[in-house]
């Protein structure tokens, strides 16, 4: 049985003591009752991972690294997913799916057709609420780097942002591109996908005029959540770890 798995945002080093913030404490202690002397992993989301032992002292809680664990399980596929802003569930389970999959990326997407508005309140408790799930997805998924989110964008913002990459995708019922069409020897992409109503034609039309690739995944009509899912796992299977 593997260890728990928590994530800290502070450089590791074997040997050191390291205090455990408030959100791993309570993850470790209060609900998994953890206790003094009992065994954990610990990440930085920056590629260091180490056994640890926990000492518990009333609220506080510390854990002395031991040896660095080496487990890779980083895709070699860079890619970014620019998801068209959902409702808060199903862009909770895409945001979760997407870590799972090996997602480096993730930018939410206001578009036309998102029906979730958020003002500057509003997208802040979204951003840290999303992070949370990051950051959980991560600790489930063996992952030792955390998915970088980044603030959402509209449609001109992500499309100019998608820059010096070898595949830049927008999942399309009428797309030009198939699975078997796809090139090879891809190492960063992105991938754009559309809310419940999907993207609007003036939203697709701006995306292949900055030369976005149409990507059909056949005749049926998707949610956005399978959507996703679908789409980051063919490109997984294609350029990434998918074996």
């Amino acid at each position: 049985m593997r260890n728990t798995r928590v994530y800290l945002p502070t450089p590791l080093h074997a040997g050191e003591t390291v205090n455990l913030d408030e959100r791993a404490r309570h993850h470790l202690v209060t609900v998994l009752r953890f206790e003094s002397g009992m065994s954990c992993n610990i990440f930085d989301g920056q590629g260091n991972e180490y056994s640890a032992t926990l000492e518990v002292k009333g609220k506080h809680a510390h854990a002395l690294l031991q040896s660095k664990i080496i487990s890779p399980r980083e895709s070699p596929l860079a890619l970014h997913l620019g998801q068209g802003i959902c409702r808060n569930d199903r862009m909770d389970w895409v945001t979760q799916k997407a870590v799972e999959l090996g997602v480096q990326r993730i930018t939410p997407i206001i578009t036309e057709r998102t029906q979730t508005r958020m003002d500057v309140k509003r997208e802040t408790k979204r951003m840290e609420h999303w992070q949370a799930i990051i950051i959980a997805a991560c600790e489930q998924s063996g992952r030792c780097y955390l998915p970088t989110l980044h603030a959402p964008l509209n449609v001109p913002e992500w499309l100019d942002a998608c820059t010096n990459l070898d595949a830049c995708l927008l999942l399309d019922p009428q797309g030009a591109q198939t699975v078997q069409s796809l090139p090879t020897n891809i190492t960063s992409a992105a991938l754009f996908i559309g809310p419940e109503g999907g993207l609007s034609d003036k939203e697709r039309e701006a995306a292949y005029q900055q030369n976005w690739q149409g990507l059909r995944l056949g005749p049926r009509i998707l949610r956005t959540e399978t959507a996703a899912l679908t789409g980051i796992s063919i490109l997984q299977a294609r350029w990434g770890d998918f074996i």
